[in-house]
């Protein structure tokens, strides 16, 4: 099997790093797996299992990406700077949530303010290069003062399912045969020699693809830990609601790290699709997969709102969502839809047209998945 050094460069030894440490980094290439072990790959002559590798090259920026492997199959790269990322922005998160309820710290209805406002990193100041480094960064989130009044259960809670998102947004398509011999998150290639259609589509497709599974697992009783167990026992909400609670704030945090300089929605820049506007077409997707199991509006429009006014006033983020909001709610007046329930509308219909080509032509096969490649007579 081709590794992950061959196409993204060097990798940090997670196995390396100190046990606590390094079971963050184990829980994606668990995820790959559990998301890869069952797929197959079609030779030419036989069916054989679907060969990957997954891995963490060093590098200082929040990116993840894949590719095809020479000899078929592929490989999932997320950046070595991710883990630490996104554990520093949800420990930093858990200071000033209300851990009993899943929404930000209020009073008497309002949301609280603080003097001042926490630094969620989109990239780390310094590239580490071993696990040394990585042992050492995640000692000084741990033990920084701010932090201590977190809670590192809600933390962690929050760190699995955005992992989970961002990983298994990585393992649905291969790449190579969209012109790409690597398909990066964030990646100079992909803004110029892909059509910015497809890939916004592609965005969408993977977005649809993870928070639908993980908001229908998790509500079956699936990626349950400690940590969820322990915050399960105080909650003063429904389970249900409480779960996907957690979902809506973990992927809020995400789309914060990711900068945007576009000054409109109806402006597009970039390969990919707004963030804010990522945000509330996966509320929809929520809503479609388990609407009917939670209290719609106590479960994801409610955090949805709150989490991000709470990102706004009190936290530091490389993303800055208060205008495209405020742009939103003001398409909405006098119009049915506002422009994120448009551009949502228009969405799906433009994956309508892509989705079959690119499920049965460029995914990995799995048995009895609908596609009707592999299905059981």
């Amino acid at each position: 099997m081709d590794n992950v050094e061959q196409y993204f460069g060097p990798c940090l030894d997670y196995r390396q790093l100190d046990d606590a440490i390094c079971d963050l980094y184990q829980m994606g290439i668990d995820i790959v797996d559990n998301a890869l072990s069952s797929a197959l790959f079609d030779t030419g002559e036989m069916l054989q299992a679907y060969p990957f590798a997954a891995g963490y090259p060093l590098e200082k920026h929040f990116n993840a990406g894949t590719c095809d492997c020479d000899r078929g199959g592929s490989v999932v790269a997320i950046n070595a700077s991710v883990p630490v990322l996104i554990l520093n922005a949800c420990l930093a998160y858990s200071t000033r949530v209300d851990v009993v309820t899943g929404l930000p710290q209020a009073s008497v209805g309002k949301l609280i303010s603080w003097d001042s406002r926490l630094n969620l990193l989109g990239e780390l100041p310094y590239a580490p290069e071993s696990p040394a480094d990585f042992n050492n960064l995640f000692e000084k989130i741990i033990t920084a003062d701010e932090y201590q009044q977190g809670s590192l259960a809600y933390a962690l809670v929050l760190y699995e399912i955005a992992i989970r998102h961002i990983v298994l947004g990585h393992t649905g398509y291969l790449k190579k045969k969209l012109s790409l011999n690597v398909f990066m998150e964030f990646f100079s290639a992909r803004e110029t020699q892909m059509d910015r259609q497809l890939s916004h589509c592609l965005e969408f497709l993977s977005d649809q693809h993870a928070v639908r599974g993980i908001a229908s697992k998790m509500l079956n009783g699936e990626y349950r830990s400690e940590a969820s167990a322990l915050l399960l026992e105080d909650t003063s909400i429904p389970t249900q609601d409480y779960l996907v609670r957690g979902i809506v704030t973990a992927l809020s945090i995400v789309f914060h790290l990711f900068p945007s300089d576009e000054v409109s929605l109806k402006s597009p820049i970039y390969s990919h699709p707004n963030p804010y506007l990522r945000m509330q077409w996966i509320a929809m997707e929520i809503g479609h997969e388990v609407g009917s199991r939670i209290n719609y509006h106590d479960a994801v429009m409610l955090p949805t709102a709150w989490v991000s006014a709470s990102l706004h006033a009190n936290f530091q983020t490389p993303g800055n969502w208060r205008y495209f909001a405020e742009e939103d709610l003001e398409t909405k007046v006098g119009s049915p839809r506002s422009f994120s329930d448009s551009a949502y509308q228009e969405m799906l219909n433009t994956s309508k047209q892509w989705r079959n080509t690119l499920w049965k032509e460029y995914s990995p096969l799995y048995r009895n998945d609908g596609s009707g490649r592999l299905d059981d007579p």
